[in-house]
């Protein structure tokens, strides 16, 4: 062991990831090496890092070892290090509880990577819907186009977690329709378009949802609901009217770019 764990920090990375492998291989005699491939997570080497994350679920350590370190390295600045740590974790299964408030603060990440891992670790974790839902939006508001453009689909690690939760997010998502803080209903009704995936049983709820915020007040609020509903529904007699009142009341350029916009498209997909 102590030669493996020399070769562990070694110059040679395909030396390092051999050496993880084999400590893997010892299985839970060689338990006492779980520090060494905790810290072998910041490698610079992905080959190392893989090996290390590979070695640790081999290994079944005290989670204790794996959640105080992994947990600090998860706050890393370095993306691929923060996603070993998440993985790591994962790999620790409703043992990793204690690791979820770190966790929570990855999936804010701006690194794609880092939520995907992270997002996996708290379903690992078994971490209650409610207490996701709410962090899964927030991520999922600020991947949203701020120029109107368009809105995130389930290539989104957060949309894709959303809508996994559907049942969870749907009740959420409604009362925040009723936020007086418009861009509270921006969000809502941003994220509400991620329900109507097929096969998650909250379509047609979300779906006249969003029918009812072609209604709001706010302009803004207006478009992320007919982007939502023509991407999804594609009923131009449901979007375009409130397309075309966008157009016309709208102050902000690109929100009046963004609706003029999708009206043409809608326009010309349906032969004007």
């Amino acid at each position: 062991m102590p030669v493996l764990l020399e070769a562990l920090k070694g110059g040679d990375p395909h030396a390092r990831a051999r050496a993880a492998c084999w400590i893997g291989r010892i299985g839970a005699e060689a338990r006492d090496a779980a520090p060494a491939l905790v810290e072998a997570l910041e490698d610079e080497a992905s080959v190392v890092r893989a090996g290390a994350i590979a070695a640790l679920q081999d290994l079944k350590p005290d989670p204790r070892v794996v959640v105080e370190r992994a947990s600090a390295i998860l706050r890393s600045e370095r993306a691929e290090a923060a996603t070993a740590a998440a993985w790591a974790l994962a790999g620790l299964g409703p043992a990793a509880r204690p690791a979820v408030p770190a966790l929570l603060d990855a999936v804010r990440s701006p690194a794609r990577e880092v939520v995907e891992a992270a997002l996996g670790a708290l379903e690992a974790a078994a971490v209650e819907d409610l207490e996701l839902v709410p962090v899964l939006l927030e991520v999922l508001s600020r991947e949203e186009s701020r120029d109107f453009s368009g809105l995130p689909g389930l290539a989104s690690p957060a949309a894709a977690g959303l809508a996994r939760r559907a049942e969870a997010a749907l009740p959420v998502l409604l009362e925040r329709l009723r936020a007086a803080d418009p861009a509270r209903r921006e969000e809502a009704a941003g994220a509400l378009s991620v329900l109507f995936e097929p096969g998650l049983g909250v379509g047609e709820r979300a779906k006249g949802a969003l029918e009812r915020v072609l209604e709001d007040p706010e302009p803004r609020v207006r478009l992320r609901a007919a982007q939502g509903l023509w991407r999804v529904a594609r009923e131009p007699a449901a979007v375009a009217p409130a397309l075309r009142r966008i157009a016309a009341e709208a102050g902000d350029a690109a929100l009046r770019g963004a609706a003029e916009g999708l009206l043409r498209e809608i326009e010309e997909g349906s032969g004007g």
